[in-house]
């Protein structure tokens, strides 16, 4: 990033608004840490690398004082409602950070969006890169319970969603993972299984092989946990 020249910035100049370079200064001893190496910084640049420099400072002039200022403002899109947003700020610990990385637990400030427009298990990510999203699920699944229910509740990381078993593909040895039965009419606890389940609505998904934490499923019916499994295949629906 551009930011990274915000090293060799010494001052602002203050009626052509762009950065200058900065040579005459105060004694030394008077100087910052930061002035200093900046001084030296400029010294050493040869006459061409000096003009570079300079061009640099002049056209990134504006993202250099946002960064500065901490005003730099990154957009997000939320999923699956597709609505963008900026984010304005982040709290760790109730404590302002600057960068947030996976598996922090943070508070996000977002303009531009209006609440009803987020919901728990919605996923923020990049707008030029969303997330899928999708209704229409394979899953390979561990049953724990011998009730198989037409109808129960889909949960994914924190999502969840009114789903169906709309077809039982096979049944799995659960020591090889080797296909023992096709097309079973039902399954039994304990078994292991391919089945496809349609969703009431979408949810932001991601097979288990390309993300763990959005692959990763149970399946409830009646307040209990009826079956875990793994995301295999999103399948899309023609129409």
């Amino acid at each position: 990033m551009w930011i990274v020249c915000e090293g060799t910035a010494s001052c602002l100049d203050s009626e052509h608004g762009c950065h200058t370079s900065h040579l005459t200064s105060p004694v030394t001893d008077s100087l910052s840490r930061e002035e200093w190496s900046t001084l030296v910084y400029d010294l050493l640049l040869s006459p061409k690398q000096a003009i570079r420099v300079a061009t640099l400072k002049r056209r990134f002039a504006d993202t250099i004082c946002k960064a500065q200022n901490e005003t730099l403002l990154d957009q997000v899109l939320v999923m699956p409602s597709a609505v963008v947003g900026t984010v304005r700020s982040l709290e760790r610990d109730s404590n302002a950070c600057k960068v947030a990385r996976a598996g922090d637990n943070v508070a996000v400030t977002l303009l531009g969006v209006d609440g009803s427009h987020v919901m728990a298990g919605d996923v923020l990510c990049h707008p030029d890169i969303p997330v899928t999203v999708a209704k229409h699920l394979e899953l390979k699944v561990l049953l724990l319970d011998g009730a198989s229910p037409l109808l129960l509740e889909f949960h994914i990381h924190h999502a969840k969603e009114p789903a169906r078993v709309s077809k039982i593909l096979s049944v799995l040895d659960p020591k090889t993972g080797k296909v023992t039965k096709k097309s079973p009419r039902c399954l039994t606890a304990k078994q292991s299984a391919v089945i496809e389940v349609i969703l009431h609505e979408t949810v932001c998904v991601v097979e288990f092989s390309s993300c763990k934490a959005l692959g990763r499923v149970s399946l409830r019916s009646l307040g209990r946990t009826i079956a875990v499994g793994l995301v295999t295949r999103i399948i899309k629906d023609e129409n």
